[in-house]
């Protein structure tokens, strides 16, 4: 037997309901811009980190066969500027690792909010085509946001394999793989993004 067909939504409906996505969608642009700048904040913070963990294990890797001067007869010298730089590369590790956590919240703040954009359409026959900005209608405006957070994921997944690069560059420095594990508590990672990045 055919089911009869919907009726169609009255005007006082198709008002109610657009102002309901401009609303949601409002929110979903003000989330967006948050997490833009935590994710900018993020990269500014990592990129200090990396610098900073570059220059020490540079360091760490011309150690042994640098020139002390007057400070060569000074006893565990060497094994204190060790301990030293590995502090140094444990802490750099943890900042690039709570900088990549950071973007992963803000992807997920992101995608938090284009469910919401996307929950608006619950008629979809009509609302579908239904303009919610001039002729920009909500699938329209959810794929845009889409776009903007594959980027972000896209960036992340970047990011974690330039951790796990700095993290094996270290371990493969003899003066400071040590030290530096001794340091470094075990990562719990960011599931969500390890996953995304996968």
């Amino acid at each position: 037997m055919a089911t009869a067909p919907a009726a169609p939504p009255s005007a006082l409906e198709q008002r109610t309901w657009r102002k309901a996505a401009q609303r949601a969608l409002r929110i979903a642009l003000t989330a967006f811009k948050e997490a833009g700048t935590q994710c900018a904040d993020a990269n500014a913070a990592g990129q200090r980190a990396g610098t900073q963990l570059s220059n020490a294990v540079l360091t760490a890797m011309h150690l042994p066969a640098m020139p002390l001067g007057v400070l060569a007869d000074v006893e565990g010298l060497p094994h204190a500027a060790a301990a030293k730089l590995a502090a140094r590369a444990a802490e750099c590790l943890q900042q690039l690792q709570a900088a990549a956590e950071q973007q992963a919240a803000a992807a997920q703040a992101m995608e938090a909010a284009l469910g919401a954009v996307r929950g608006c359409v619950d008629q979809p026959d009509w609302q579908d085509r239904q303009p919610v900005f001039q002729s920009l209608s909500v699938p329209a405006a959810a794929a845009m946001l889409q776009q903007v957070v594959d980027m972000h994921c896209a960036e992340l997944a970047v990011k974690w394999q330039l951790l796990a690069g700095f993290e094996h560059v270290v371990g493969a420095c003899d003066v400071l793989h040590t030290q530096v594990r001794e340091r470094l508590p075990a990562a719990a990672g960011c599931k969500h993004a390890r996953a995304r990045s996968g």
